[in-house]
Order: C-alpha cells, then sequence, then structure tokens
C-alpha cells in the first residue's frame, strides 16, 4: 500500500482509465450477494408449502450469515495463499454449488445446507470486492469505486424482492436458485480470464499460511450461539448462549492476534491504532443500526398498520441513501475526508436517535426520512473509513484488513440482530396486543442501542483526528 494519494478523481477519468472488466466483475458478485438477501426471503414462504420445515426456516437466514461471516474472514488468507484470481473461482463455485443443492433440495433440511455453501461463496466474493478495490487500482480511484460499488448494492437489493416474487408467483421458486447458479458459475469462469491479466498490478502477497481451522469453527459456534440466543424466550438458555457466544468471539480475536495464521489484522482490538480504531467503529456502527431492520417492519405494521409493501420500501430507502450518498460524496475535495469521517457516523447517532422516537410514535414519513438519512450517513463515511484503517497497516496486512471490513460488519450486524431479539423478547414486544405498551417497548428496545452508536462515533471521531491520518506503514 502506497501512500494516499490526495488528488480528486473525476468520473471521466474513472471511465477513461480502462477499469471497466475488473470493476464489473467484482460488481458482478456484490449482486449475487445483495440481490440474494431479498430475493430468498420472498421464496421461502412458496418453498415452505412444497417440502415443509416451517420450524428451521430462520435457519435459511442465519446459515446463510454464518456461511458469509467465517468464508469472509478466511478470504485475506487464501488470497494470500493462492492469489486473488484463484480465489474468486472458488467463491464464484461455491456460490453455484451451494443454489443447485437448494434448487434441488427435497426437504428443508437440504436448503438449509444449501444455503449455508451459498452463504461461503457470497462471503468470499463480498471480500474479494473489498481486496480488489485496494489491491487491483490505484487507491485515488478508491471513493468512486466505491461509490458505484454502493450503487450496485442498493440498486441489486431493490431488485432481489421483485425478481424473487415474480419467480415465486409463477410458482418455479426452484429456477430462481439455478438461475442463480449459472451466474455463479459464470463467474468462476471469468475471473481467471480478467484477473489473470491484472496479476502485476496486486501487492505482493506474504509467504503461505495454513488455515487455522479451529478457530474458523470457534468462530462459527461463537455466531451460531448468538444466533440462537436471539431466538430464546427463556431466560437461563438467553444468557447461557449471549455468555458462550461472547466468550468464543473474544477467544477467537484474542487467539487470532497471539497466533500464526492470523484470520484478522493484528492490531483489531487495539483503540489506539487507526486500524483498531476504525473496525471496532464500523463494527459498533453496524450493530447499533440493525434493530430498526429486525423489528421495524413488525412494529410499523402493528403500531401504523402500515401494509408490509409500504415497510418493505422504508426499510429500503435505507440502502438508497447509502447509494446516493456514497456517489454524491465520493467526488468531495479529499482534503475534506476527516470532515466526512465524523459527518456519518454523527448522523448515524442522531438517526437512531431519532429512530426510538419516530418508530413507537410516527408518523411514517417521519421513519421512511429517518431511514433514508440513516443510510445516507454510511454512505458518506463509510468509503474514507475504510480508505484510513487500510492505509494504517502494512503491505502484508493489506488483504486480511480488506477482508476482515465486511466480515466484521456482517458480524455487527449477526450480534445485533440477536441482541435485538433478546431485548425485545425480553420486553414483551410480540407479547402484547396493547399499541400503548407495544410502543413503549419499542422506545427502550431502540434506546438500548443508542450507546452503541455513541461509541462508534466517538470512534470514528478519533480516527478523523490528525494522531491517525497518516499514510500508510511500510514492512
Amino acid at each position: 500500500m502506497t501512500p494516499t494519494d490526495n488528488s480528486q478523481v473525476s468520473w471521466r477519468e474513472v471511465f477513461a482509465a480502462g477499469l471497466g472488466s475488473r470493476l464489473a466483475l467484482l460488481c458482478f458478485g456484490i449482486w449475487l450477494h445483495a440481490a440474494d438477501g431479498t430475493l430468498v426471503a420472498t421464496l421461502l414462504p412458496v418453498a415452505v408449502d412444497e417440502i415443509g420445515g416451517v420450524r428451521i426456516l430462520s435457519w435459511a437466514i442465519a446459515l446463510y450469515e454464518l456461511g458469509t461471516i467465517t468464508a469472509g474472514a478466511l478470504t485475506g488468507l487464501l488470497v494470500m495463499r493462492l492469489g486473488l484470481p484463484r480465489v474468486q473461482v472458488l467463491g464464484g463455485l461455491a456460490y453455484a454449488a451451494g443454489c443447485a443443492t437448494s434448487a434441488m433440495a427435497p426437504s428443508m433440511e437440504i436448503l438449509v445446507a444449501g444455503r449455508l455453501i451459498q452463504g461461503m461463496g457470497g462471503g468470499t466474493m463480498i471480500a474479494i470486492a473489498f481486496v480488489g478495490v485496494f489491491s487491483l487500482f490505484p487507491e485515488r480511484f478508491s471513493p468512486r469505486l466505491w461509490a458505484i460499488i454502493s450503487a450496485t448494492w442498493g440498486s441489486s437489493a431493490l431488485c432481489g424482492p421483485l425478481i424473487g416474487g415474480w419467480f415465486a408467483d409463477a410458482g418455479i421458486w426452484r429456477m430462481a436458485f439455478w438461475v442463480f447458479a449459472a451466474q455463479g458459475a459464470l463467474l468462476a469462469a471469468l475471473a481467471p480470464v480478467i484477473l489473470s491479466r491484472y496479476q502485476a498490478d496486486q501487492k505482493t502477497p506474504g509467504p503461505p499460511e495454513a488455515v487455522p481451522w479451529l478457530r474458523l469453527l470457534l468462530l462459527a459456534a461463537a455466531v451460531l450461539a448468538m444466533s440462537r440466543a436471539g431466538t430464546e424466550t427463556g431466560f437461563l438458555p438467553t444468557v447461557s448462549l449471549i455468555t458462550a457466544s461472547v466468550i468464543g468471539l473474544a477467544a477467537v480475536f484474542i487467539w487470532d492476534r497471539r497466533g500464526p495464521n492470523r484470520l484478522f489484522p493484528r492490531d483489531l482490538l487495539t483503540w489506539q491504532r487507526a486500524s483498531g480504531t476504525g473496525l471496532i467503529s464500523m463494527f459498533l456502527l453496524s450493530m447499533s443500526t440493525v434493530a430498526f431492520t429486525t423489528y421495524g417492519p413488525f412494529l410499523m405494521y402493528q403500531l401504523h398498520q402500515a401494509p408490509p409493501l409500504v415497510t418493505g420500501y422504508i426499510l429500503a430507502l435505507g440502502s438508497v441513501g447509502w447509494s446516493l450518498a456514497a456517489v454524491f460524496f465520493s467526488g468531495a475535495n479529499p482534503h475534506r475526508e476527516s470532515f466526512y469521517i465524523r459527518l456519518g457516523p454523527s448522523l448515524i447517532l442522531a438517526t437512531t436517535i431519532g429512530v426510538a422516537v419516530a418508530v413507537p410514535n410516527g408518523p411514517l414519513a417521519a421513519i421512511g426520512a429517518l431511514s433514508l438519512l440513516q443510510g445516507a450517513g454510511f454512505g458518506i463515511c463509510w468509503v474514507y473509513i475504510m480508505r484510513r484503517v487500510v492505509a494504517s497497516v502494512p503491505v502484508d496486512e493489506t488483504a486480511k484488513v480488506s477482508s476482515s471490513i465486511p466480515s466484521l460488519q456482517r458480524l455487527g450486524y449477526a450480534v445485533g440482530a440477536a441482541l435485538s431479539g433478546v431485548i425485545g423478547n425480553h420486553l414483551g414486544i410480540a407479547d402484547t396486543d396493547y399499541a400503548s405498551q407495544q410502543a413503549e417497548a419499542a422506545t427502550w428496545l431502540y434506546i438500548a442501542f443508542i450507546p452503541l452508536a455513541l461509541i462508534g462515533a466517538a470512534g470514528a471521531w478519533r480516527l478523523a483526528g490528525p494522531a491517525m491520518a497518516g499514510g500508510a506503514k511500510t514492512p
């Protein structure tokens, strides 16, 4: 990683630089992963009618997320061992295999297994996009490239329900999986053709490292325990699962820092370093906002009689805000980078407070505006936080820190969703039909996540300070 180049890049320069094939391949992987989540959510009810398995329906989502997190954590190490083109091929093939398994599933148990494999492929493709932006392109292009990737993500998330709804209405839900399996195979076929031509552009990989399977298994077990805790209603099982998950995650990060063949950057838990500060802030900010996604649709329906279509679009406004802000602020003066690192998290914090007021009390227009602004907060700051984090690590840490960003972001979502479930169950949000009691419980639910947003924003302000604004280190 070379020191950050603060020269401003125009869209004309981006499109004239011959980046098209590489960027299109990365965006292809983003499309497959982002569209999948919203598409499958519309297919699963129809699949249940045919193959049953409503009892384990939630695991179709949970295991996809598990595969995404664990594979994403492993990607940086694999890139150092195998090179970026081969890892992209593995990601595409795993995604295709998972889709094919789900398409042929005679039971929900087999479909869930397919979703795990599919998640591993999706997590690899997302991590490859993060690694690729920082290794396949000049560093000064990154804000513009992330704007394109963010726009791809937002539009993919919006298209997913429409595509899934069409297949579901036509009664051919299995064909949807086959269509996406074919796309995963196509990505795997294109990756070596496109990326091998730019092998020389990549940063010099470190020495080969063995895969730390025990750490990966412990990470997977901790994520599963946290996911399970979010669905438990008993006090003792919930506390036990959360305790086991927290201990497991702490053990993974501490073991990873001290042991060989690390999955994550060395300074992940170090608040005094830019990489640790930035990654912790990203984790906490992601974690602090997911309660709105988890309970928002239910509460808007119960308290404000909003139909599912309306609640879906209100949530989608978050993706729209993120994409629009990422595009708009990607052309901003690079010397104002620190300002954007502070502005975005401050907006996320303000909207997190606003959600605690608006969701229980309305109106729906205010909730929609908050969703849009919260997404915009992420779009304003995310690329600049990532740039500062990646620029602060040695060359041999670039792949690991780049791939760890989406993994920690997804982990933040998983932990936040589980905690929102635990808090929501404890407050009895779903156990009462009285609107006043639901509104009061909703208020306390969202208040509980404000401290996380506050600490995350404080970390971002620290990251934006002059002490952490230096260029990259060398090995």
